[in-house]
């Protein structure tokens, strides 16, 4: 769905795409908080994306807090897909098979010589926590779009990326943690010394907390702590299968 925002006294025309269905919109989004976000003033700032409020213990100030940053000290490397904002002789067509349509719009505009800023008053309420396995499936579907954006745009990691530093800290240094991680598993394997297999403990000890989430006793004091594990091994599983997609060509659903 799309919704047209016009300005007269601007001359700006703006598409407004709220493209995932499961997420309600504040209507204080589209009536007004565009409105500083977008800077009407300074033509240089021609994107930008709200906030996805989780109604679930789930903690996004960490995300939100680095946003903020990489709007501050320059731009913004994507958007919230639930609601963002471009003005409109920016937008370019997006090829039909892309996942991350809310990357590679924003970063198309980064490309024109302009900035994708982040505005926290732009909000949009998203469902409650669907379970472990739609949360996994969504998961494996975004970091298999950042795969795929390097193959629909390659141009991502050369000198024509003026915020290439930005887009390979925040989107693709995630994608090789896993890998990273199995190095480091086998390493202490191997290596004989005392540090490597203190080293040894701690990660089976780390991974066998994760396991100990799935048993999910009441008034467990270590449940907290096992449930940042779990999450922690089951995004970083949820890039091994990314990773799998990439190679084999297969496409990832969307799963809403």
């Amino acid at each position: 769905m799309s919704t047209d925002a016009n300005r007269a006294d601007s001359g700006l025309s703006l598409v407004l795409q709220p493209v995932e269905s499961r997420a309600a919109m504040h209507s204080a989004a589209v009536h007004g908080s565009f409105t500083g976000a977008l800077a009407w003033r300074d033509l240089l700032v021609l994107a930008a994306w709200g906030v996805a409020r989780v109604i679930t213990r789930t903690d996004r100030r960490k995300e939100k807090m680095l946003r903020e940053m990489e709007s501050a000290t320059g731009s913004g490397v994507g958007a919230t897909g639930a609601l963002y904002a471009v003005r409109r002789s920016l937008l370019v067509p997006v090829p039909p098979e892309t996942i991350l349509d809310d990357v590679f719009l924003p970063m198309r505009v980064v490309r024109q010589g302009f900035r994708v800023v982040f505005d926290p008053r732009a909000r949009v309420w998203d469902l409650p926590d669907m379970g472990t396995e739609k949360e996994f499936a969504r998961k494996v579907r975004t970091l298999t779009g950042n795969y795929q954006l390097l193959q629909l745009e390659p141009w991502l990691l050369s000198r024509a990326n003026p915020i290439r530093f930005e887009f390979v800290s925040h989107k693709l240094l995630r994608l090789v943690v896993p890998f990273a991680l199995c190095a480091a598993l086998a390493s202490s394997c191997l290596l004989p010394a005392p540090i490597y297999r203190i080293a040894l403990f701690g990660q089976l000890g780390f991974y066998g907390l994760s396991a100990w989430a799935l048993v999910r006793l009441k008034h467990d004091p270590l449940a907290r702590f096992a449930d940042a594990a779990f999450t922690f091994v089951l995004l970083n599983t949820a890039a091994v299968v990314a990773f799998a997609n990439f190679v084999i060509g297969r496409k990832a659903a969307w799963v809403r």
